[in-house]
C-alpha cells in the first residue's frame, strides 16, 4: 500500500473514531403538545447528565414557536439536590418552528465533567415544548432568574403544576 494511500486510510479512521465519540445526551426531539408560557424560568434536567468529562458540542431541541432560548449546562454543588452552578450557556434566537441542531463553533464548547445537566432559560415565553410523564420529579426549576455562568443557585424541586415534564432537548457531548 502506497504512503499516501495509508495516511488517507488513517485520516479515515481518524474521522470514524471521532464521529462514535459523539453521543446525544437527552431526550426525544419531538413536536411535544404543551409549552411553558411564564417568561424568565430556568429549568434543569436531573436526569439528562453528561456521561463524563468532554464538551458539549451542539444542541438538539424542538423549537414549538420563534424566540428566545439559552440553552445551558449546570453542575450539582452538592449542596441539596437542586443547588446548581451554572457552567456555561449558548443563546439562540429561533426564527422557526421544528427541530434544531446547533453545532457550536470551537471557542463556543462548553467543557463539562461527569454528572453536569442539561438546563435552559426561556427569556421570553417559552420555546421548547414538553409532555407529562409517568415518572419521578427530574427537574429543578426557578420562576424567575437571569443567572450567571460561574454563579450558584438554589433553584426549587416542587413545580406546582404539572411536575412531571418531559422536554424535547438534548446536548451533542463529545
Amino acid at each position: 500500500m502506497s504512503v499516501l494511500l495509508q495516511t488517507f486510510a488513517l485520516i479515515l479512521i481518524t474521522i470514524v473514531a471521532v464521529s462514535a465519540e459523539r453521543e446525544i445526551v437527552g431526550r426525544s426531539i419531538i413536536n411535544r403538545p404543551i409549552r411553558d408560557s411564564v417568561a424568565g424560568r430556568v429549568f434543569t434536567e436531573r436526569f439528562i447528565s453528561m456521561p463524563g468529562n468532554g464538551k458539549v458540542i451542539g444542541w438538539k431541541f424542538f423549537a414549538k414557536l420563534p424566540g428566545p432560548i439559552n440553552l445551558q449546562i449546570w453542575r450539582p454543588d452538592g449542596d441539596g439536590y437542586c443547588s446548581m452552578k451554572l457552567i456555561g450557556v449558548t443563546k439562540f434566537f429561533v426564527r422557526r418552528p421544528g427541530s434544531k441542531t446547533i453545532m457550536l463553533a470551537a471557542k463556543g464548547r462548553i467543557p463539562v465533567q461527569k454528572g453536569d445537566v442539561v438546563g435552559w432559560r426561556n427569556p421570553r415565553n417559552g420555546v421548547i415544548p414538553y409532555s407529562i410523564s409517568n415518572g419521578s420529579q427530574n427537574l429543578c426549576y426557578s420562576p424567575k432568574l437571569d443567572p450567571t455562568p460561574g454563579s450558584t443557585y438554589k433553584l426549587d424541586e416542587r413545580i406546582a403544576s404539572r411536575p412531571n415534564r418531559v422536554y424535547s432537548i438534548a446536548a451533542i457531548f463529545e
